[in-house]
């Protein structure tokens, strides 16, 4: 959403030496039912395109305003379905089908074509000879796989400008005219660019100077040699402009659907190639705010619970016929995607539509009924409460522990924990009602386990004891950490002992797992490190250790987590803060006008953050996006203007990488934030700011401050460390249910390859609908199945088959093959 600033009487503008039929200008609407979208724009569009023949709109509209135009105006929205199934293509084409517009770079990539899916089918609904070529937003909306996603449904083009809406930011600026947008896996896409000559424009932090075809513009892409230059305005729904430059015959520029204009200079232009990276597309929210930290970890949650639900439902539906319900689980997309709504992250305290509530409120109870319906999905039609089936919604087998809660009797009788094959598996109780235990789990299936009356047998493999210096030693099969009291429970020791390494630089002048961060109003700097903090054991046992650290940074308690487990290379920790108040962090007090670059809330070092210095030298950053992983090309991730924004965005994970010795430290998050990095600064990440943002609204601490991340050295590059693989299985971790099936054990899809990550699984009708992705090398992989298909297919993203596919025998189980590109995703339609 954006603010109206600019008076709605645009100024006409000179062509400065242009011939009015070189230059060009996208006009269009933005909005929808939940940001902006009055009853009467539907008939003014058209109006207006009556009024001005030579006018063309480009449109950006929520798919499910056209439910809520049905119901206003009956007749005005039947009029628009003709209107709409003559003129698309030639007066008008909408230019972004996602269900709500988010940005694609905060989210997953299964929830990325989701959002396209569910958006595209909503308006066909409407307006069934919709069709789809050119992907424009006024936000941006961008991502460095777009290509590969587009192109599955079916685009032929893409914009990366956004010159009127740039507040959230905006794209690198690079090349002329027409660019190859390669995305990560090669796939290639004519694209038109944020021009190298298109600037920012001056005292403004929501525009270049696209957006209005001004004289500076178009003399500039004049001496730039741009030789057909186009401009771009998306209108809010609501604003009565009409056409944003004046009239067609008096404007700066031939109005034109993006598709027509690419259509048109297609074969007159050049297209360099462009890889473009994570980091070209410069973004930046109010990361580290309470607000946006909380939906997005509720949006995180969610996105993982219901891609588990639907695999698990699947096997359901495969080995006990359960009944697919697509209602149910349309329902919970349907939340998830409304959740992930631009306007929910860059204006939270907004109202949302006549919902009477804001983007945030809303967020958490989408998200909330979201997850009870999943829960309800996959509940047990009849409980037995004596036999327990353990889920792995991965492809890969997996052993490691799972966490199961206890009904009774269970909690009030001694009993043991039996497999399959009736051996007792060593179990450790957490509390009353929970335990956890190893669990070996076939790929993309469950196995069962039982309950039976009996003595347990108690063993000890994790140690923690004190230490003379009064540190907390704890201890398990791979790691010894030493914790230290007097420095606020940072950790001193790191040590691995598979690779007999330590992994902390204490020479680097920070702790480790220190909290740090600018209490302007109350000092100045706070560290974690200087106050004592009580350190003990919460949960202590064979299988897995808990440590809790109680301490201050100032006036404010807080409390950190630290979990190691048995056989589990990673380490998960969990901060919670209890605020005394609204206490002020960051730079200093935000005072800035709307319209001035320099911005303190863009600067995380004044933040409040976490600390990791480890690996002492240079080391390469890697960091995961969408169906992408970035390698870095950033000295630091610091800015603090507006005209400077560097991507120092965290999706799922950051992973520092030491060439020279061949080790490397991966840090987990729980939500998408930002991170810090920098030649003398150690590895962070983003806790909590709190002040002045974006339009001057107060981003205040209202309650307290919950995390969770998780921390992994390794050696080797991440991907010979399988990092995906890591952020899958804490992303969808083993789940156990009570018995939903007669058959003790069952695999559905196995993979050979920890790269190769299953993305999805879901009921087409009758079809098994399986996408994966691909993270290791190019060439030939696999995927195996215990049942013989009637015919297995490769689909696009619209459903649509792309080729068949053979299988080879292997005994009782069925292989097929087939060649990917890294980072490629292919999706195949199972025929049972």
């Amino acid at each position: 959403m954006r603010k109206q600033i600019v008076s709605s009487l645009i100024t006409l503008i000179g062509l400065g030496g242009l011939h009015a039929q070189s230059v060009y200008f996208a006009d269009g609407y933005h909005g929808g039912v939940f940001g902006h979208y009055p009853k009467w724009q539907t008939a003014f569009m058209m109006d207006k395109l009556k009024e001005y023949p030579g006018w063309r709109i480009n449109l950006e509209l929520e798919p499910e305003t056209f439910d809520s135009v049905k119901v206003w105006v009956p007749d005005t929205y039947r009029e628009f379905q003709q209107f709409l199934a003559k003129e698309d293509g030639r007066l008008i084409e909408f230019t972004n089908p996602t269900y709500s517009q988010p940005y694609c770079y905060n989210i997953s990539g299964e929830s990325l074509i989701r959002q396209f899916s569910y958006g595209m089918n909503l308006l066909r609904v409407h307006f069934p000879t919709l069709s789809f070529h050119t992907y424009a937003v006024e936000e941006p909306c961008f991502t460095s796989a777009l290509p590969q996603i587009l192109r599955l449904f079916g685009f032929r083009y893409a914009v990366l400008k956004n010159p009127d809406t740039c507040y959230g930011g905006y794209m690198i600026a690079y090349g002329d005219d027409l660019v190859n947008w390669i995305g990560p896996d090669n796939t290639q896409m004519l694209t038109i660019p944020r021009y190298s000559v298109e600037k920012l424009e001056d005292n403004s932090t929501w525009q270049t100077t696209a957006w209005n075809n001004s004289s500076k513009y178009l003399n500039a892409c004049k001496e730039g040699g741009i030789a057909y230059p186009i401009g771009m305005c998306y209108q809010d729904a609501g604003w009565k402009n009409g056409p944003w430059l004046g009239a067609p015959e008096k404007s700066s520029g031939t109005y034109t659907l993006w598709t027509d204009y690419l259509n048109k200079v297609t074969d007159r232009l050049p297209a360099k190639d462009w890889r473009v990276s994570q980091e070209d597309v410069l973004v930046s929210l109010m990361w580290g705010s309470q607000v946006l930290q909380k939906l997005s970890q509720e949006i995180r949650v969610t996105e993982q619970k219901l891609i588990q639900t639907e695999k698990i439902a699947t096997l359901q539906r495969f080995y006990d016929r359960k009944a697919w319900d697509n209602k149910a689980l349309d329902r919970a997309w349907r939340n998830l995607l409304m959740s992930q709504h631009h306007d929910c992250w860059i204006v939270p305290y907004n109202n949302m539509g006549s919902t009477g509530k804001t983007w945030a409120e809303n967020v958490r109870l989408y998200t909330t009924e979201s997850n009870n319906i999943c829960d309800q999905l996959i509940a047990p039609q009849q409980r037995d409460d004596s036999t327990i089936q353990i889920y792995n919604t991965a492809g890969i087998n997996r052993k490691e522990l799972v966490h199961c809660k206890l009904n009774t009797p269970w909690t009030s009788i001694p009993f043991v924990v039996k497999n399959i094959s009736g051996k007792t598996v060593p179990y450790q109780k957490i509390s009353k009602n929970e335990i956890v235990f190893m669990a070996d789990v076939p790929a993309m299936g469950y196995t069962s386990f039982s309950l039976k009356e009996g003595k347990v047998s108690k063993s000890k493999e994790i140690q923690t004891k004190r230490l003379a210096n009064n540190h907390l030693l704890v201890e398990n099969d791979l790691y010894r950490i030493e914790i230290d009291p007097e420095k606020g429970g940072t950790i001193t020791s790191l040590y691995s002992k598979k690779e007999k390494k330590e992994w902390i630089d204490n020479q680097a002048g920070y702790a480790f797992n220190e909290l740090r961060g600018n209490f302007y109003e109350e000092g100045g700097f706070l560290s974690s490190s200087s106050t004592p903090a009580n350190v003990s054991v919460e949960v202590d046992g064979a299988l897995i250790t808990t440590v809790s650290i109680k301490g201050k940074i100032g006036r404010h308690p807080f409390t950190q987590y630290l979990t190691l487990k048995k056989g589990d290379p990673r380490i998960d920790c969990r901060l919670i803060i209890s605020w005394q108040g609204n206490t002020r962090i960051g730079e200093r007090k935000e005072t800035s006008k709307m319209q001035e670059s320099r911005k303190t809330y863009y600067d995380d070092r004044y933040k409040l953050h976490l600390l990791f210095p480890v690996l002492p030298g240079h080391k390469q950053v890697y960091k995961n996006a969408p169906f992408d992983v970035c390698e870095s090309k950033l000295k630091n991730t610091f800015f603090n203007r507006w005209d400077s924004i560097k991507n120092n965005v965290i999706l799922n994970w950051v992973d520092l990488y030491d060439k020279q010795n061949d080790q490397a430290f991966c840090l987990f998050t729980d939500h998408t934030t930002s991170y810090l990095h920098g030649e003398d600064y150690p590895l962070g990440l983003t806790v909590q700011y709190s002040g002045g943002g974006l339009w001057g609204r107060d981003y205040a601490i209202k309650e307290q401050t919950e995390i969770n991340y998780s921390f992994l050295p390794h050696r080797g590059m991440w991907n010979e460390a399988h990092i995906s693989f890591e952020n899958a299985r804490r992303g969808e971790p083993l789940v156990a249910l009570y018995a939903t099936s007669d058959k003790p054990s069952a695999s559905l899809l196995s993979i050979p390859d920890k790269d190769l990550l299953l993305s999805t699984a879901y009921y087409d009708g009758d079809n098994l609908i399986v996408r994966l992705y691909n993270e290791g090398t190019s060439g030939m992989k696999s995927f195996i199945l215990p049942f013989i298909p009637a015919s297995v297919e490769e689909i696009n993203l619209e459903n649509e088959k792309i080729k068949d596919y053979s299988y080879r025998k292997d005994k009782n189980r069925q292989i097929l093959s087939f060649d990917i590109p890294q980072f490629g995703i292919k999706t195949f339609r199972i025929k049972q």
